[in-house]
């Protein structure tokens, strides 16, 4: 049997064969050659798809199991930090040794704390405006709808594709 590069080669020559005006006979002695051949083929193909995909899933199944282990691995050591750090608050020892670890209680670099996000936003932009950012992003949805509607657009456009469906 051919390969899909091999039948595609034949189907370019049976259609050469059609644009060059080669007479009945040649054009159905090619045919009869490949004949039936792409849709086995095709079906080969479709089976390996529908079989990667579905590994694929299994893949990333076992990839969301894994990583809610993790967060609860993780929420677990959290936990058991803060009962230790509220333990030792409690007992009156923010710091100590032992033949394994050091434990000190210290203070972190201060955080921003905004209690109103909306406010402080106004508030900013008249009298700091400097620390805000602005960030541009497309609606290429409404873009979208623009271009189909006829609008003229500078450097942007609608791109049309086609891709393969198999049911």
């Amino acid at each position: 049997m051919a390969t899909l590069y091999e039948l595609t080669e034949n189907w370019q020559t049976v259609m050469n064969l059609l644009e060059d005006g080669a007479d009945a006979e040649a054009v159905e002695n090619a045919l009869a050659d490949i004949s039936g051949e792409i849709e086995e083929k095709a079906d080969g193909y479709a089976k390996i798809i529908f079989e990667l995909n579905g590994e694929a899933e299994k893949i990333k199944a076992e990839k969301d199991r894994l990583y809610a282990r993790e967060q609860a691995f993780k929420n677990n050591a959290k936990a058991m930090k803060e009962r230790l750090e509220e333990a030792m608050v409690r007992c009156g020892k923010p710091k100590f040794k032992t033949e394994l670890f050091s434990f000190n209680i210290q203070k972190n670099a201060p955080s921003v704390v905004i209690e109103d996000e909306d406010r402080f936003r106004m508030w900013a932009e008249k009298n700091m405006p400097d620390v805000l950012k602005h960030k541009v992003e497309v609606d290429k949805k409404q873009l979208s709808d623009a271009l189909k509607n006829g609008a003229v657009v500078e450097y942007a456009g609608l791109k049309y594709s086609e891709s393969l469906r198999i049911r």
